[in-house]
């Protein structure tokens, strides 16, 4: 009985990394380096690894001290409202994957870009999920002529106690 409660949990402890959405910062289009220059960049790329699909996101970016925001540039119809570094962005219908939601033009100082939830917002970093309701979504910081950011994150999905009783049934 142990061993299939070993087996249990860590299919689901698999299956739940897989499920993991993340909305982070990286210097590249392909989302594997979150380490930026310092000074001007043109392409701070805005990545969203969205795992069940996504219609949108609301999150909010916040450069280091010292740093200078130029623009927020996406490829998205309709406008993004931007607001002390708050960003909606609505997507042009389902997607899943890798989603790049935009680009950063600033000149960046040391320090972390941050991923934050929208001030006023739900509480955290959040996307649209293709039914319309809201998911959680982890933030990925990057940083500024230093190393930091590329968390990595296992997803935590809301149960009940009959649901995790039943588990062990």
């Amino acid at each position: 009985m142990s061993k299939l409660l070993w087996l249990t949990l860590a299919i689901m402890t698999i299956a739940s990394v897989a499920s993991a959405d993340v909305i982070g910062v990286y210097s590249d289009v392909g989302g594997v380096n979150c380490n930026l220059a310092p000074g001007f960049n043109p392409n701070v790329y805005v990545i969203h690894w969205s795992s069940v699909g996504s219609v949108g996101a609301n999150f909010k970016i916040v450069l280091p001290a010292g740093s200078t925001l130029f623009s927020f540039l996406t490829n998205f119809p309709g406008p993004v409202p931007i607001s002390e570094g708050n960003i909606s962005v609505a997507y042009s219908g389902c997607l899943a994957g890798q989603i790049v939601v935009g680009t950063i033009v600033a000149i960046l100082a040391p320090g972390t870009i941050q991923v934050l939830p929208i001030d006023g917002g739900i509480g955290y970093v959040e996307s649209t999920k293709c039914d319309l309701t809201s998911r959680y979504v982890y933030p990925s910081n990057g940083g500024v002529g230093q190393a930091g950011g590329c968390n990595t994150y296992v997803s935590v999905e809301a149960s009940t106690w009959g649901r995790v009783k039943s588990l062990y049934r």
